[in-house]
């Protein structure tokens, strides 16, 4: 008999078999083969996705929000969303991971509005992903299409270790900001990186007032956007901006 070994997780199942008298029978044979081997496929799906490591590529899409929500209360970062028009009177939306829903989509009167749907049991279920947003008509009949982009799988990986990677301690300095914007910058689905590449990022102080300097990529201007929407956690007390060169 197999007994697990929780410092080795197992690797084998322990296999479905047919009675004696039905061991005569292939196509009962058939069955419980292909039981097994989708045990197994399952088994070993498992050992290659450790849950709480994000930064595999087997963690992607859906999964990777189950995981990164559930297990450490970080939602997918949602751009569009800022300095939109506030909520109407009556309170008639609802926050969703930091922002108040708009009522309106565009800046010029548009009167197109993200539809909230819920509570439980009042839309059929596997028709679309759960807390996403969907745009409805307008005043005019035509549907607006919502002025919003979800983070990419990578983004959100790189957001997820800058909130959660410990080796860089818990006391801000200057170091500790460098390493966070170049882990960012460089490190692809949030692996870390190099130290050597750290030497790109530069920091000038004045004050109050601290300007990150950065190598101008596509993640360099994705993180100067989530440090306008406050989605980075930053010291309190100064003003941090950040450009590229």
């Amino acid at each position: 008999m197999s007994i697990e070994n929780f410092n080795s997780p197992m690797m084998q199942i322990i296999k479905s078999y047919l009675y004696q008298q039905y061991a005569d029978d292939d196509d009962l044979q058939a069955f419980v083969d292909a039981f097994n081997n989708t045990a197994q496929n399952y088994l070993d799906w498992r050992n290659q996705t450790p849950l709480a490591i994000y930064t595999s590529p087997m963690i992607y899409e859906q999964l990777l929000d189950w995981i990164l929500v559930g297990i450490y209360g970080i939602y997918r970062p949602i751009f569009g969303l800022i300095n939109q028009s506030p909520p109407p009177a009556g309170g008639n939306t609802a926050p969703w991971n930091g922002f108040d829903i708009p009522t309106k989509i565009n800046a010029n009167g548009n009167t197109s509005a993200f539809t909230i749907v819920g509570p439980y049991e009042t839309v059929t279920y596997n028709t679309r992903p759960f807390g996403y947003f969907s745009s409805v008509a307008n005043s005019g009949g035509a549907t607006t299409a919502p002025a919003y982009t979800v983070a990419s799988d990578d983004t959100y990986k790189r957001l997820a270790t800058w909130i959660l990677y410990r080796g860089d301690g818990f006391q801000m300095s200057l170091n500790w900001l460098r390493r966070r914007v170049a882990r960012f910058c460089y490190g692809l689905n949030g692996a870390d990186i190099d130290i050597g590449l750290v030497s790109n990022i530069s920091i000038t102080i004045t004050g109050d007032n601290i300007l990150i300097k950065a190598p101008k990529s596509p993640s360099s201007q994705i993180l100067i956007q989530l440090i306008q929407a406050n989605q980075v956690p930053l010291p309190l007390g100064v003003n941090i901006t950040m450009t590229t060169v």
